[in-house]
């Protein structure tokens, strides 16, 4: 009797360190599946209830609906409580996420220098996206022009940065862009990661860059319709990746 008891016991011990972390995965992906069907307050329910299991990568996203207005009414302020909660627990790239509100003063006060140490605090924890955004803001000031401001709000359109047209003279010419995709410590690598990314009607375009103390990285680049571009925003802005179209 006492040991069937205890193996009771031992199963519900076991039941109890494994269903936290298990129901916010599958919170996250039921998320996930939401956002990338555009079904946005349902994703967000998701999210809030992977919060509520421990996952905090939740919160980030639930920072990027409540900024970008997606399932509720847009709340900056509440996106940066949200995206401040996930970088304080570990969750790295949301200092980026937190740094370009205070680039732009939406929700929080307008601090260019509170940007930056974000990012110089989530560059020195291994985010490349953090130490890349750093210094493009760093070169801005040295040519004495101020920040580029991110702009993702419903309706506002990509931001588009044209590159050469590789349309044929005469015919009517696609708006074209750039994404960046992620950064690489050999072109090698960045070539093979295109090649799983199997997306014909776009090009490849790899960008070397030195960077500080860290040495060459080589980032990869989208090129293509901005149309096309645009596509892909929603599955990686699902995942809790950046999606900055130029």
């Amino acid at each position: 009797m006492m040991k069937g008891r205890t193996g009771r016991f031992l199963a519900l011990l076991l039941w109890a360190a494994w269903s936290g972390p298990v129901a916010a995965q599958t919170a996250f992906e039921a998320a996930v599946a939401a956002y990338e069907r555009g079904d946005f307050a349902t994703a967000r329910q998701s999210w809030q209830n992977a919060l509520a299991a421990g996952d905090w990568d939740a919160a980030r996203s639930l920072g990027h609906l409540y900024r970008r207005g997606l399932g509720t009414e847009r709340d900056y302020g509440r996106a940066a409580e949200y995206y401040q909660q996930a970088f304080d627990h570990g969750v790295v790239n949301a200092a980026l996420n937190l740094a370009e509100l205070y680039l732009a003063g939406r929700g929080v006060p307008q601090q260019v220098a509170t940007a930056k140490a974000l990012l110089q605090r989530a560059a020195e924890q291994g985010s490349d996206p953090a130490l890349f955004r750093l210094e493009e803001i760093l070169e801005a000031e040295r040519t004495g022009v101020a920040p580029p401001i991110v702009d993702d709000r419903p309706g506002a359109g990509p931001v588009a940065t044209p590159v050469a047209d590789p349309a044929p003279p005469g015919a009517p010419a696609a708006p074209m862009a750039r994404l960046q995709l992620a950064a690489y410590r050999s072109s090698d690598a960045a070539m093979r990661a295109w090649a799983v990314l199997g997306r014909p009607a776009l090009s490849p375009e790899v960008v070397a860059v030195d960077i500080a103390g860290r040495g060459r990285y080589f980032r990869l680049f989208a090129v293509g319709p901005a149309k096309l571009l645009s596509e892909l925003c929603p599955g990686l802005q699902a995942k809790g990746e950046a999606c900055l179209i130029r």
